[in-house]
């Protein structure tokens, strides 16, 4: 059956990002630049991380260690929350971004960022200095995800109201989604997990 409905008092809901490793739920809302951290089984936030650094937050992922990030886009910068928790959270000193939004992790957690301006950019650990790959946009992406098996990324065409499918890890663009969605109404992405056998 359906799970519980999460009610967050401090703004409206921009991203989720869901650790299962930890039966945790990190939801981004505007205005406030927090992201608002659902313990397992709470329908109430347990507690918020933030960082003044973040301004005009957008995107909220979790790696695979647990770590929460969290994208500015007036800021132009990426926070990261050591373990999920405010203490110790530093902005990481990457260049190449002007206005990110979405964020991702592939299975080797490289960390991929959906900017408006500069394309798909990808970082590998530990998120240092040049991106090691960009990729253009067909139009203007906003949000993604990749499929479970890191081979498709599939990005939110906010320019033409489409789903733009990349091969990963190479960028190429295949083909796009569509079914009279109109231009500017195509933001956020959610992929399924596959069918068990």
């Amino acid at each position: 059956g359906p799970g519980p409905t999460l009610r967050d008092p401090n703004g409206h809901p921009i991203d989720v990002a869901f650790d299962n490793t930890k039966n945790t739920v990190y939801v981004l809302t505007y205005p406030t630049n927090g992201v608002e951290v659902y313990l397992n089984g709470a329908k109430s936030p347990t507690r918020t991380l933030s960082n003044t650094a973040i301004d005009g937050s957008q995107g909220v992922a979790v790696d695979g260690h647990g770590n929460v990030f969290q994208s500015g886009s007036s800021t132009g910068n990426i926070v990261e929350y050591f373990g999920g928790h405010s203490k110790g959270s530093k902005v990481l000193g990457v260049t190449g971004l002007s206005v990110p939004y979405g964020l991702a992790f592939d299975l080797q957690n490289n960390l991929i960022v959906f900017d408006i301006n500069s394309g798909i950019v990808i970082y590998a650990p530990p998120y240092n200095g040049a991106p090691t790959q960009t990729i253009p946009f067909h139009g203007v992406g906003i949000y993604g995800k990749l499929d479970f098996l890191n081979q498709n990324l599939y990005v939110g065409d906010y320019q033409f109201g489409s789903v733009d499918v990349y091969a990963y890890p190479s960028g190429t663009y295949k083909y796009s989604i569509t079914n009279g969605v109109i231009a500017g109404s195509t933001l956020g992405i959610a992929v399924d997990p596959p069918s068990p056998d």
